[in-house]
């Protein structure tokens, strides 16, 4: 986990080449046939229609039935019942989990708990120990962020083709609704008027209330005619991940 904290974790990984995919995968998966890399959701030969898989499959097949049994290994992810062709250890916690659970975040790994719990002072009258624990609280909120952004990178929604430093990335919420976050990203050449049209017609929102339409942040109105990349510039839109509000006024 220290090496986490010393290198951003959001350059980690590679995308998924499966065409109609392209996700940004940080544990991806290489084809033995191919050799291409992919994500979890695509790593096997029929989800990714590997090109190879066929000229090989009568070869491959003769090969395994003088192999004997396959081995396969189960998740340790509790109620998960999902095996595997490939063991796959967490680095962390050391216990062998499936594609599905496989990044520390989604199998709760015990290691990144410890990690990131902040930890209290104890009084004490020595007064640097107090100092040390709180730098180690701020070195845990700002890699708890870097996981979030990296959990966000792999779910947002957006318009598809947009190289990666082209993209912005953000929580949307309607209305003030915090319990329902949505993952998005944009082009940062986009004016904001055009995201609000983008989420539009994602978000299904009636047509007699899209010209109504604004974004916040915090309680700050965004301007509709301004682009991302002006925003970020001028340090509105300093960070990424950050949660947008939008509201029919």
């Amino acid at each position: 986990m220290s090496d986490l904290n010393e290198k951003d974790v959001t350059k980690i990984g590679k995308h998924c080449s499966f065409e109609a995919c392209n996700r940004l995968d940080f544990l991806p998966v290489k084809c033995a046939l191919c050799h291409f890399n992919y994500c979890k959701e695509h790593y096997s030969f029929i989800s990714h229609k590997c090109a190879k898989y066929e000229e090989k499959n009568e070869q491959n097949l003769s090969k395994m039935s003088n192999l004997g049994p396959i081995n396969s290994y189960d998740c340790t992810f509790e109620n998960c019942t999902q095996r595997e062709m490939v063991e796959v250890v967490c680095e962390f916690c050391s216990k062998r989990f499936c594609m599905k659970h496989r990044l520390q975040i989604d199998h709760n790994c015990s290691k990144l708990e410890s990690n990131l719990t902040d930890l209290k002072p104890k009084e004490t009258k020595k007064e640097f120990k107090f100092e040390m624990k709180q730098n180690v609280s701020q070195k845990n909120a700002s890699l708890a962020a870097k996981l979030t952004l990296m959990k966000l990178k792999q779910t947002a929604v957006g318009p598809p083709g947009l190289p990666e430093q082209s993209k912005y990335f953000c929580f949307i919420i309607q209305d003030g609704n915090q319990t329902n976050k949505k993952p998005f990203y944009f082009s940062i050449k986009w004016p904001v008027g055009k995201c609000i049209e983008f989420l539009s017609d994602k978000l299904k929102i009636e047509r007699s209330k899209q010209n109504n339409l604004k974004l916040f942040l915090d309680s700050d109105h965004i301007s509709s005619s301004n682009t991302i990349e002006e925003l970020q510039k001028s340090n509105i839109l300093a960070n990424q991940g950050l949660t947008l509000n939008l509201t029919s006024s």
